[in-house]
C-alpha cells in the first residue's frame, strides 16, 4: 500500500473535528481559520497558563523555615 497519497488526519485542537495534517492544509492542525482564531484569542487571552510555584505576593521569598 502506498501511504505517500494517504492524508493525515489528526482532531483539531480546538473543536476536535477532523482536521488533515498536510502542507495542503494551512491552517493545520486546525481544521479551519476560525478554529485558528479562536485559539490565537484564548492565547492572547492568556487562558493557556502553567500553575506557577512562586509564593504569593504578600509573602516574603526564601526559605520559610529560615523565616522563624
Amino acid at each position: 500500500m502506498d501511504t505517500s497519497t494517504q492524508e493525515r488526519v489528526v482532531a483539531c485542537p480546538s473543536c476536535n473535528g477532523r482536521s488533515v495534517f498536510s502542507a495542503q492544509n494551512i491552517y493545520r492542525p486546525f481544521c479551519s481559520a476560525h478554529c485558528k482564531n479562536l485559539d490565537l484569542g484564548a492565547w492572547a487571552d492568556e487562558a493557556f497558563r502553567l500553575g506557577a510555584d512562586a509564593p504569593p505576593d504578600d509573602m516574603p521569598f526564601g526559605d520559610p523555615k529560615a523565616a522563624n
